[in-house]
């Protein structure tokens, strides 16, 4: 059993000065780099989106991992991300969103019991996912690009 989370750190306020804006935004990405490069030495292997969004979970690159070690991993690398990891209401509904169709796609695609979302300090996952499952890489492929930062 794996869990896996979703964190939409790249979004930023938006600023009246464009210049400010896009620095702002490249230093999130930077932030979310940096927050992904401490979560794999932990253990957990996860992805930057070309926006600063995160995705990812399990560990050993996916291979499913206790949700101990996603939780330990986060509590550590936390500080790392753009204000502290915690994203805005409008952030975490938009992954909550994201991660409802992501649920949704899984069902239809072979995993009837696919877990539904979860919010925990804010930061939107699954638990309980059964990564060993046959059916599983196929669904993820399938529906992959409907996760924060899956697209990018």
């Amino acid at each position: 059993m794996a869990g896996i989370i979703l964190l939409a750190s790249g979004c930023g306020s938006p600023s009246s000065n464009p210049d400010a804006s896009s620095s702002t935004g490249s230093s999130n990405v930077a932030k979310a780099v940096a927050y992904s490069n401490c979560m794999r030495a932990h253990g957990v292997d996860v992805t930057v989106g070309s926006n600063g969004d995160i995705t990812g979970g399990g560990s050993g690159g996916g291979s499913g991992g206790p949700q101990q070690t996603v939780q330990s991993a986060q509590d550590a690398c936390r500080h790392l991300l753009p204000n502290g990891g915690q994203p805005s209401q409008a952030q975490q509904a938009q992954a909550l969103k994201q991660a409802l169709k992501y649920t949704q796609c899984m069902r239809s695609h072979g995993m009837p019991n696919f877990p539904g979302p979860s919010v925990h300090n804010g930061l939107v996952g699954f638990n309980q996912v059964d990564a060993g499952s046959p059916a599983y890489p196929k669904a993820n492929q399938a529906c992959q690009s409907l996760m924060p930062g899956g697209g990018s």
